[in-house]
């Protein structure tokens, strides 16, 4: 596929397949292939992925090259030792070393802190879009199949539905706070191993989004039918529990009304942002 061949497949998505691949000389990448329909979605990606790299942002998995072969295209990227939710399988589901935890976290904040400013919204953060070196030390946040200019107005979907954001689901008008309720979800899932907000389908999260409960002003802002907004809560608020400062990181981010959610730059400052980790090892 352009020069390189394809090893193994590392990874599955909506708009593609990753693959660990060699190139000529010996050298490995991780390689996303597109599907010869998604030709659209590619060329979006690649604008996208090309202004990131333009921007030199921070703790962001930047793209190699772009190509296409067999009227498929194809984008490299550096290949990196796992995701952040394979480590947590590896970990029996038990949640990630506080080090690495923290390490994601410092990460995961510096790439979305230049994302923003530079108008974009990832839209996909969750742990498998957080790739981690062999040691955990360093981590990147990767995968821009879904990242949109900022605002993203009344959108009903963007973000995988697990880490979906309140205002996103009632299409209640969203930007970049959403990245930071998906952060929230994702520091909670990879800290215990349990996801916060599974649900079947978008009512079923809205069912347990409901129980937090929703506050009325966001409501009244949703684009939603009445039908959608009459479903009844299901289940117990589903926030992070205790008073550690990983929870009391997650509780900050996971505030359902968005214009009451704390920024990047405020959540940087955080004193588990801010906590220094003695060990990485994985």
């Amino acid at each position: 596929m352009g020069g390189h061949v394809l090893e193994a497949v590392i990874g599955r998505g909506a708009f593609g397949t990753v693959f660990a691949a060699r190139v000529r000389g010996g050298g490995r990448v991780a390689l996303k292939l597109f599907p010869a329909a998604r030709s659209n979605a590619a060329a979006r990606e690649i604008a996208v992925l090309r202004r990131i790299r333009l921007a030199n942002t921070p703790s962001t998995c930047h793209i190699l090259e772009s190509g296409c072969a067999n009227d498929r295209a194809y984008i490299t990227f550096p290949l990196r030792a796992c995701n952040a939710y394979e480590l947590l399988q590896q970990r029996k589901f038990s949640g990630l070393s506080p080090a690495i935890l923290v390490a994601v976290t410092r990460a995961v904040l510096a790439a979305l802190a230049a994302l923003h400013a530079i108008g974009l919204v990832h839209c996909d953060v969750k742990p498998e879009n957080v790739l981690l070196s062999a040691d955990g030390a360093s981590a990147w946040l990767a995968d821009f199949g879904l990242a949109q200019d900022r605002p993203l107005g009344h959108v009903t979907y963007a973000q995988s539905r697990y880490y979906r954001a309140p205002e996103v689901v009632l299409g209640a008008g969203a930007d970049c706070e959403a990245d930071v309720w998906s952060l929230g979800c994702t520091i909670s899932e990879l800290a215990d191993g349990r996801v916060l907000f599974y649900a079947r389908n978008e009512g079923d999260l809205y069912a347990r989004h409901k129980a937090l409960p929703l506050p009325a002003g966001l409501l009244a802002r949703s684009t939603r039918s009445d039908a959608f907004l009459a479903r009844l809560a299901v289940g117990r608020p589903a926030v992070p529990a205790g008073d550690s400062l990983v929870a009391q990181f997650a509780q900050a981010c996971l505030v359902p009304e968005p214009r009451d959610r704390p920024s990047i730059a405020y959540l940087a400052d955080h004193p588990y942002a801010r906590r220094r980790a003695r060990s990485t090892a994985i």
